[in-house]
């Protein structure tokens, strides 16, 4: 049989297609293919980030002292040559034509998919599955950090596996900070986006995470939400708001509504003009979809008389947006002089709390909220501080017996 060269793949690390300021400041670098063959050089991703001290880049080859994970990931790329060698020796012992289309064939099988397609998908299924599906909250949420990912990425429309790496999540991250958004909210949004993209490897979508090297720029845990105080609450109800002000009234009564119900940020726009009485009313709850009825004290029930009369369709409420709702809050918070982290949620937590500083047994607690189990209102029922040192000083208040 006549002698027919075939192809030759190695691993490289283009560090010097690096631009200067990059070589100073990035850990890391993506992996390619290369294939020679014919006299040219064909380049496929890998879909695989590498730190750049891991990589010896003269003999393309991982460094003997590299980390543990480094090497099983150089297990995974040597295998895949190892693949394609075999490819292209059955190729030509069965007289195929080695070419161009071939070697195609072979390395975008499960590389250069769309993650943006992915992303999308991985949603829809998540959200149609028969056991624990997605609820409405948390579909929004995932789709708008693809929305917020999309706008970091200046709408780009398609975007390979194999692009994203630790830079880019870092360089998001710094973008979600530019943005001023808080640690949890930076925190949500790196959730999903790892979810996703953990749930592309189990698939064998992607070869690899970035988020299995990517450090958070102000680190990993989210900060504790401390609700308002019953004090707090009042002072923003009495807070007065003039001249350039003004404008933030809806969104002072917003937060108050928030306060008064503990409903969630989407439920008080589901609520319709002829689904209230005095003493409650009724809302579609946003983790399973289904109307329930909840009860009102009198102030928020004068809120939606309030909005009722102004509003010039069915629902009570006129919608805005959560982002921009939350920004209008904590200038509501500000002028209260209140020194808080204050969100939407964050008036699910001060109810709760508020009610069980009032001594509410936590069953009502959790039926005012709506929670099926007790052990959920409990993390958002926190006691004080002032009444867990009032209950230990109670302790052994007994007279000695002399």
């Amino acid at each position: 049989m006549k002698n027919v060269k075939l192809p030759n793949v190695y691993l490289q690390m283009r560090i010097d297609k690096l631009k200067e300021e990059d070589k100073k400041t990035r850990k890391e670098c993506n992996m390619n293919y290369y294939i020679k063959f014919n006299g040219t050089t064909i380049k496929k991703p890998t879909g695989i980030t590498l730190m750049i001290k891991d990589w010896d880049n003269v003999k393309k080859k991982v460094r003997s002292n590299a980390s543990v994970k480094t090497k099983n990931y150089e297990t995974k790329l040597i295998k895949k040559m190892n693949d394609f060698d075999t490819y292209v020796l059955n190729l030509s012992i069965n007289k195929k034509v080695i070419n161009r289309t071939a070697i195609d064939d072979f390395f975008d099988d499960n590389v250069s998919k769309d993650f943006f397609t992915f992303y999308v998908n991985f949603v829809k299924q998540k959200s149609n599955v028969k056991l624990n599906p997605l609820s409405k909250s948390t579909i929004g949420k995932y789709n708008n950090t693809l929305v917020v990912f999309k706008e970091f990425l200046k709408k780009k429309k398609a975007l390979d596996f194999g692009d994203i790496s630790v830079k880019m999540i870092t360089d998001f991250d710094n973008y979600l900070y530019k943005k001023g958004l808080h640690i949890n909210s930076v925190y949500n949004y790196h959730k999903n986006l790892r979810t996703v993209l953990k749930e592309a490897v189990k698939l064998k979508e992607s070869s690899s995470s970035p988020y299995f090297f990517f450090v958070p720029t102000k680190g990993e845990n989210k900060t504790e939400r401390i609700p308002l105080t019953e004090k707090e609450v009042i002072s923003i109800a009495n807070l007065k708001l003039e001249n350039e002000n003004r404008a933030l009234g809806i969104y002072k009564d917003f937060l108050l509504f928030y306060c008064y119900t503990g409903c969630r940020f989407t439920e008080i726009f589901t609520i319709e003009k002829t689904g209230f009485t005095k003493d409650e009313f009724k809302y579609i709850d946003a983790k399973d979809n289904t109307t329930k009825v909840k009860p009102m004290n009198i102030k928020a029930w004068a809120l939606i008389i309030k909005y009722s009369a102004k509003s010039k369709n069915n629902f009570v409420f006129p919608k805005r947006s959560n982002s921009k709702v939350n920004e209008k809050i904590k200038d509501v918070a500000k002028l209260a002089k209140i020194d808080k982290y204050v969100i939407t949620h964050l008036g699910r937590h001060t109810l709760a709390t508020n009610m069980r500083e009032n001594g509410d047994p936590i069953e009502d607690i959790a039926s005012v909220l709506g929670q099926k189990k007790i052990e959920t209102s409990l993390i958002y029922a926190k006691p004080s501080k002032k009444n867990l040192l009032r209950a230990v000083n109670n302790l052994y208040r007994t007279k000695e017996v002399a």
